[in-house]
């Protein structure tokens, strides 16, 4: 049986692992060995070994009555494979009148074999199992597994111990999901770093703004004409989320504010809740940075409320908008956004400043550019 991190009874964990059973048996019917569509392909190249186990463990922990806790390369396998049951029922339900492949209503004879379903547990119901969303959700704490590509970028230049107090990520960790290469390249840093953060003693006399500004065109640069933007979208030419982005924004930029003597804080908890990053030089220049997707239904409260109630709480005066656009139709969001945030200025006497980010998936081949950012992989 899997380890899923909702709150369930037992009668439901039991339903939700033969469901996930369901899954990877449908899987394994049809992919005759070959599980390199769920690995990254130099990951699978490299550790074909290690990755066929991983795959076939999924399959059988998926049949006992043990709880098994996944590794990153047993996470990777499960969500690849959880995506691709989600595509072949959607395809499945497209041609036949929106009916499901693997989730069906719950019939009366269902209810009886589970009788004891929902009376343990109110939050939960079998009917909430019945959806891939739950699974995306619950069989997994988090999805560090599919950025480890960003989070290598970012600890090349950044001290160990900042890494993990900011990130709560071990890297050592998730070594099965680094090509060989990449993995020697790791343990290499990881002996030379000593375990305290680095002194910087730069000096700068420009305008903090500024200075920030510049870091944070750097990283659009990257993203439009470095080839950077192919680190946001999957393999199936679907787009990233907005923590990826955090995590490229911090991979291309850190090294920069770190050597600019500005402390950047990913995720800091300031008035009602997190926000994306917060920038600082000493005691009184500090600056926001909240990275939102054009296609987030809540774009624009992310502006007017979210971001205009950490300025206040903060007493901040400084912060950078940033939207990125995953399809060209979602420019046109911009200028109502262009025009709002001028009347939030005035009003508030703050200075926001909104950057679009294209990452659209249609831009030039990187071999006709003359790119200076290398993804790992």
């Amino acid at each position: 049986m899997l380890k899923i991190y909702a709150n369930l009874t037992e009668e439901l964990l039991r339903y939700a692992n033969e469901k996930l059973n369901d899954f990877i048996e449908n899987y394994f019917e049809f992919n005759d060995e070959d599980f390199s569509d769920i690995f990254p392909e130099v990951i699978y190249e490299t550790r074909e070994k290690q990755c066929r186990k991983a795959a076939k463990d999924l399959y059988l922990w998926s049949k006992d009555y043990f709880v098994h806790t996944l590794t990153p390369l047993h996470e990777y396998a499960l969500y690849s494979i959880i995506n691709i049951t989600s595509e072949i029922d959607d395809d499945y339900s497209t041609h036949n009148n929106g009916e499901s492949l693997f989730f069906h209503d719950i019939k009366p004879k269902i209810r009886e074999e589970y009788p004891d379903i929902d009376k343990e547990n109110e939050d939960w119901v079998i009917e909430d199992l019945n959806d891939f969303y739950f699974y995306f959700e619950n069989c997994f704490q988090d999805y560090d597994f599919l950025d480890v590509p960003l989070y290598i970028s970012i600890f090349k230049n950044m001290p160990s111990k900042k890494f993990e107090s900011q990130f709560d990520i071990v890297l050592e960790d998730y070594v099965d999901l680094m090509p060989p290469d990449i993995e020697d390249v790791y343990k290499s840093l990881l002996s030379l770093k000593e375990l305290k953060d680095e002194i910087y003693e730069v000096t700068i006399k420009d305008d903090f703004f500024k200075v920030v500004k510049k870091g944070v065109d750097n990283f659009v640069h990257s993203i439009v004409n470095h080839g950077s933007y192919k680190l946001l979208w999957f393999e199936n030419y679907k787009s990233r989320d907005e923590k990826a982005v955090q995590l490229l924004f911090m991979a291309t930029s850190y090294l920069y504010f770190q050597t600019n003597n500005i402390d950047v804080s990913p995720e800091a908890n300031i008035g009602r809740g997190p926000i994306d990053f917060k920038l600082s030089r000493g005691v009184n220049e500090r600056i926001l940075i909240e990275v939102k997707l054009a296609s987030n239904p809540k774009l624009r409260q992310g502006l007017t409320l979210q971001l205009v109630k950490y300025l206040i709480a903060e007493e901040i005066k400084d912060a950078v908008f940033m939207v990125i656009v995953f399809e060209k139709t979602e420019f046109k969001k911009l200028n109502a956004l262009e025009r709002e945030v001028d009347i939030i200025n005035q009003e508030y006497n703050l200075n926001i400043m909104i950057v679009s980010v294209d990452a659209t998936n249609n831009k030039p081949s990187a071999s006709k550019l003359n790119s200076d950012f290398s993804p790992i992989y």
